[in-house]
């Protein structure tokens, strides 16, 4: 926990690139959207 506090920008950038990749996965198959 204490690491998250410490960089969080790290932690945000981990955040940002999941979402980044979870919309690039529904634009490449539109039929994974349930």
């Amino acid at each position: 926990m204490s690491d998250i506090s410490a960089e969080p920008d790290e932690y945000e950038r981990e955040i940002r690139d999941l979402g980044e990749r979870y919309v690039l996965v529904l634009l490449a198959r539109p039929e994974a959207r349930r």
